[in-house]
């Protein structure tokens, strides 16, 4: 009998070791199954990439995660010359300057990106009280190997291949007035729309959650009800939308989105 208990037990751990290792900690994003060799999202750069960059905002003691995409080719364009491809490997401890409590894992589990491959990174955890607020610059070390193992380049990115480009995080205190969302006159956030205030960067997001939306309108509007700020946007309507608000004083302010699917809304404030 007691043989029978020490090999159910044993039976039990073996299966709870392959549920939790037994699945991808994340999955790449099929929206970039057709795009160049890259890290994506894109990374910020204010000419190459103003729109890039990552667009969330981690408010601290709350649970938080961010998957990047990687597509790589069979070569590699640096320093104005093409390299054979072989591998791309995220060093270990290699995703720097990351918030206290906050973690990362790769689709390889050893963070090994072979040519002609699609991975994923994924950014999660909670932060902690020991975190200030402000924005985390992420840096990626890795390891590049070219020319069958000829040549191998440790460096970071996205500084390697895109100079003064970052991966901008933001953190905010939990108490602060973008962590506290709310609903816009009733309207609720809907599976196909979701909008996410970043102060530090000054700018707003919607995200779209649907390709097909044929059209996608956003609205700033104050407390008297006027529209201070309108974008609309045709098809095809991006999964990621950004909205410069650098130029509202400070106070409070609703943000509308409407598609065919119906209405989002996000009340916020901007303090300066």
């Amino acid at each position: 009998m007691y043989r029978k208990i020490l090999l159910l037990g044993i039976l039990f751990q073996f299966a709870g070791f392959m549920i939790l290792y037994g699945q991808d900690i994340c999955v790449p994003s099929e929206t970039y199954a057709d795009s160049s060799a890259g890290v994506y999202p894109l990374p910020f750069h204010e000419v190459l990439f103003p729109d890039g960059g990552i667009h969330d905002t981690v408010c601290i003691g709350s649970p938080f995660e961010y998957t990047f995409t990687a597509v790589l080719e069979d070569s590699i364009a640096w320093m104005g010359f093409s390299f054979k491809l072989n591998s791309l490997e995220i060093l270990p401890n290699g995703v720097l300057n990351l918030p206290e409590g906050l973690q990362y894992g790769c689709n390889p589990p050893n963070c090994v990106f072979q040519a002609n491959t699609m991975g994923c990174l994924k950014i999660y955890g909670t932060t902690t009280e020991a975190n200030d607020p402000g924005l985390f610059d992420l840096q990626l070390r890795t390891k590049i190997v070219v020319a069958n193992g000829l040549i191998s380049v440790i460096d970071t990115l996205p500084e390697l291949l895109v100079p003064g480009s970052h991966y901008y995080l933001p953190v905010e205190a939990a108490s602060s007035s973008h962590c506290q969302t709310s609903s816009l006159y009733g309207y609720q956030q809907n599976e196909f729309l979701e909008i996410k205030y970043q102060p530090l960067l000054e700018r707003l997001t919607v995200i779209a959650g649907d390709p097909q939306i044929p059209w996608l309108e956003t609205e700033i509007i104050d407390m008297t009800g006027k529209v201070l700020l309108k974008q609309r946007i045709q098809y095809p309507v991006q999964s990621m939308n950004t909205m410069d608000v650098s130029g509202l004083s400070q106070g409070l302010y609703f943000c509308r989105t409407r598609t065919i699917f119906g209405y989002s809304g996000l009340k916020f404030v901007v303090s300066k």
